[in-house]
């Protein structure tokens, strides 16, 4: 009779529909026998066939659910056509591609059946259902839940809108949400299973429902090859619970939260567990890796590729092989022809690799450059196989934010960023875009750790182990031990403190153990030993609060802290962490005052009421500069009326330092009319932001040197030589004795001079007294002004030079300011000690030059220099650079100053009566 029945309903079965490469199969389900019977008809053979619902997965007397296999084998390469006949009671609901009703019942079509085709029905099921551009979405809910199935299908509506643009077309007829009876959560072809325990809670519609969903098309649509991989789960996360934190605001969180999963459940290089070995969910250690890093990974394609191409590709990738089995190398083949990028390296490291990038930043420096600054370091990459794009933005003084990308490789990478103004921080991936190790600085002690398989420790008094002994039951792999042990000697493990007054938690972190309100509380701190670890604090009212609330930590293992007060949610925190990799840069406490560190900022403050500041200088230290750039740019911002006072430039130019601050020259012309490189010769790029501060503000500038025809006179036969030019010396001049005069003996012995010592010494003194005269000329004329006098920290120390010098004249105190001095009693007011900086020097194009009547004559072209690879040789004559004329050697020292580097100049010789043009690339 069976046999007759399984034909009979073959033969109701519309004929016509079928292909030859599937399998017509028609079954009878019997509840009250608990037997399905059935006949599969494959061309001319047909196969009878029954199964005992005694072996289903699932089977309570009203629900059934079946997984494993039911039907006979189906051959490689055809699809089922799949009819259905139960009774009425019961509602049936399978996997398939498409599904309609026929007369004699629902027929299911499967195009590309799995090793098996999972089956449920019920007799507790209330469908309710409706339509979404021609695709079928359902809920088979019991009654106590019917309630939440408008919720569910409008959800899924708003999921449909926002996954088809993303993802492209939905690829079955239908959307089925099942709910059983059971724990359970998983994406079938066009449908997904639920427990109807939880249907109601929120996450399911928020989160979880759009995970199953996107499943339909990444990992049951497009399946994965778990033989080299699983990336179906990483990617569907990526569409799924990262997409909903991001439009919630939170991406940033929900990736940090993701390397902390990855650091306390997979630590660096253990284990042997990489991407390419992940098959499915077994424990936290998998969904560490399978989940989280394998969608960091896919967050780190999306910055290589950029956002466009990366969903462009995905989409390109799904409907490539919708119905098909792809391996990781499949949809990387598809991002590199769509993007137009290889992705060898870095997919070759990311799938073989067990650690996640790890790197540290060394040898941060600030140096100047032409128009601003720039910062340079070098990343050291520990584990070289790992490619991988990384974030890094320059925060300045001057509000300004700096982004920039950078592809680490290799052992190493050199990076520079150019900012405006002055950088004073570094941030690395300060959105969490690459798989990477946290800094003690960005780890927060969330609760994660506290349930990893990694080796725990218990400390609680002898007296409280029954209190506590269902934590130990709860944590796998943990030691119990006496509070009273060193918890030192477990630095290893991961450090759990349970109840009031525990020993070891006092011990380890010097302070006594906090109180707290509620029945149960659990604090994570900072691990003594590192990132990939942590320790904990737990107290509970009585054993039995202990023992309701130790397993419900595990849904805030996200928090830091957590309180709960008659089981439930009393209080909850996170504690506060850096953003990314910060690396403060300089050294803003460098004044000295009796051995108190202070900023150039304070030093300013303390001295708001002085009028005039002497700040030395190395003449060729740019960081020195810099402080004096400070120095002026914050008094200039206290609302303090500034002008400069300057070594370097001497008084017969004063006309032409007032025309370049009023405007009426350019910068250029003011160096060729000061004859600044004839007189001063240092590079002016170590001064430049000084000038460009002046002009921008109208800060007037003054010239306080003595020419240097007169100090030359004096080196050479002193004073008494000068005869009429004796009138441009001061007046007034003290010979100092003492330390001053052994101070200039040792400079003198340092060197050949070539002189006397008493004329180098008179000199040095009409150096000393012209600047402080020039000075307080100006002070007299202008008494509102605060004067800034920059100058070498020889004229300044101990106020010997400059400074007792003005004061004789003016009256007014000095604020003395020295730079990288000892400390000695009375050596100035304040010493600074600022961070080495270095800064774009000029080029220096390689040639020994000489002047001459007939021009800048080459004496000598240096191997391998900008010269000799431009064509330059020996007896050339130079006679234009960038299309300015050059007869000696300023000349050219004022073009090469504002040249860039990458860019190319043309230079022009004179070489035997021809003139030659040639290119010079810095």
């Amino acid at each position: 009779m069976k046999r007759l029945l399984a034909f009979a309903i073959l033969l109701f079965l519309p004929m016509g529909a079928f292909a030859k490469d599937y399998a017509r199969v028609a079954v009878k389900i019997a509840p009250e026998t608990g037997i399905i019977n059935g006949v599969m008809d494959i061309g001319d053979k047909k196969t009878e066939f029954s199964f005992d619902l005694k072996d289903a997965d699932y089977n309570d007397g009203h629900t059934f659910v079946i997984y494993r296999q039911w039907l006979p084998d189906i051959p490689e390469g055809y699809g089922v056509h799949l009819y259905i006949s139960l009774p009425d009671e019961y509602i049936t609901v399978t996997e398939s591609n498409r599904s309609y009703q026929t007369p004699a019942g629902m027929r299911y079509e499967f195009d590309n059946p799995n090793e098996r085709i999972t089956l449920a029905f019920s007799d507790q099921w209330i469908k309710t259902n409706t339509d979404y551009n021609g695709i079928g979405i359902s809920t088979y809910f019991t009654g106590k839940n019917q309630q939440f199935s408008e919720l569910y299908i409008s959800r899924i509506k708003e999921l449909m809108d926002m996954y088809v643009p993303l993802l492209g077309e939905y690829p079955y007829s239908s959307f089925n949400v099942v709910e059983v009876p059971y724990p359970a959560g998983h994406a079938l072809t066009s449908m997904t299973f639920i427990s109807g325990s939880i249907i109601g809670m929120p996450f399911l519609t928020e989160v979880s429902l759009g995970y199953e969903l996107v499943h339909q098309w990444l990992g049951v649509g497009v399946k994965a090859d778990y033989e080299s991989g699983n990336w179906a789960e990483g990617l569907t996360v990526y569409y799924a619970d990262k997409l909903y934190a991001e439009q919630k605001g939170e991406g940033v969180d929900y990736r940090k939260n993701a390397l902390q999963s990855i650091i306390a459940n997979a630590r660096q290089n253990e284990d042997g567990t990489c991407l390419m070995e992940f098959k499915y969910n077994q424990g936290r250690q998998s969904q560490a890796i399978g989940y989280a890093k394998s969608l960091m990974v896919f967050s780190m394609l999306e910055n290589i590729l950029g956002k466009d191409d990366f969903e462009e590709s995905v989409r390109i990738f799904i409907k490539s092989y919708m119905h098909k089995t792809a391996e990781w190398e499949d949809i990387i083949k598809v991002m590199e022809d769509t993007a137009g990028v290889s992705l060898t390296g870095f997919i070759n490291g990311w799938l073989g690799e067990t650690a996640i990038a790890e790197f540290n930043v060394t040898d941060a420096q600030v140096n100047g450059a032409l128009n601003g600054y720039s910062v340079s370091f070098e990343i050291k990459n520990k584990y070289k196989e790992l490619e991988y794009p990384l974030e890094i933005l320059v925060k300045t003084e001057g509000g300004e934010t700096v982004y920039e990308y950078f592809y680490i490789f290799g052992e190493s990478v050199n990076v520079e960023i150019k900012t405006e103004s002055r950088p004073v921080k570094i941030v690395i991936d300060p959105e969490y875009k690459t798989a990477r190790m946290l800094a003690e600085s960005e780890m927060t002690p969330v609760l994660y750790h506290m349930f990893s398989k990694y080796k725990k420790v218990l400390f609680v008094k002898p007296e409280d182990e029954r209190r506590y002994a269902s934590v130990a039951d709860t944590l796998e792999n943990i030691e119990v031990v006496s509070d009273s042990v060193n918890p030192a000697l477990h630095s290893d493990s991961i450090l759990i403190f349970a109840g009031e007054g525990n020993r070891a938690f006092e011990k380890m972190y010097r302070k006594p153990v906090p109180s707290f309100e509620g029945d149960f509380m659990v604090k994570g701190y900072p691990h003594p030993t590192g990132v990939n670890k942590m320790s904990y604090l737990i107290i509970g009212r009585d054993a039995d609060t202990i023992k309701a609330n130790i397993p419900r930590v595990n849904h805030y293992r996200n928090y830091s802290s957590l309180v709960l007060d008659g089981g439930h949610q009393f209080r909850k925190g996170i504690d506060s962490s850096d953003r990314g990799i910060e690396i403060t840069l300089g050294n803003e406490l460098q004044g000295v005052p009796v051995q108190k560190m202070l900023s150039i900022k304070e030093i300013v403050e303390q001295n708001k009421e002085k009028k005039v500041f002497v700040v030395g200088e190395n003449h060729n230290n740019y960081a020195h500069h810099e402080n004096q750039y400070e120095f002026l740019k914050l008094l200039k911002e206290s609302g303090a009326d500034v002008a400069v006072g300057l070594e370097m430039v001497q008084r017969p130019f004063q006309k032409y330092l007032d025309a370049y601050i009023k405007g009426d020259i350019s910068q250029e012309e003011m160096l060729v009319k000061t004859e600044y490189y004839d007189r001063w010769r240092f590079d002016f790029r170590l001064y430049k932001r000084i000038f460009d501060y002046a002009r921008a503000h109208s800060i007037p500038m003054i010239a306080l040197n003595m020419e240097k025809e007169i100090t030359k006179k004096i080196s050479s036969k002193g004073i008494a030589s000068l005869g009429d030019d004796g009138d441009k010396i001061p007046a007034d001049i003290v010979y100092s004795g003492g330390g001053y005069k052994s101070f200039l003996k040792g400079i003198f012995a340092m060197h050949d001079m070539g002189m006397e010592f008493e004329n180098f010494y008179e000199a040095q003194l009409i150096w000393d007294e012209t600047m402080a005269e020039s000075a307080a000329k100006y002070i007299t004329a202008n008494p509102e002004k605060t004067l800034i006098v920059i100058a070498g920290n020889g004229h300044v120390r101990y106020g010997r030079g400059i400074p007792d010098r003005l004061k004789r004249r003016t009256g007014l105190d000095n604020v003395i300011v020295v730079q990288d001095d000892e400390y000695k009693a009375g050596i100035a007011d304040y010493i600074l000690n600022p961070d080495e900086m270095g800064y774009d020097e000029s080029p220096k194009i390689g040639v020994a030059i000489e002047d001459t009547d007939s021009g800048l004559l080459v004496k000598e072209v240096s191997e391998d220099s900008y010269a000799e690879k431009a064509g330059v040789m020996k007896d050339d004559y130079i006679t234009e650079f960038n299309g300015r004329k050059i007869m000696k050697l300023a000349d050219i020292k004022i073009a090469l100053l504002y040249t860039e580097k990458g860019q190319s100049y043309q230079l022009k010789v004179n070489r035997a009566g021809e003139e030659l043009t040639f290119s010079v690339s810095f």
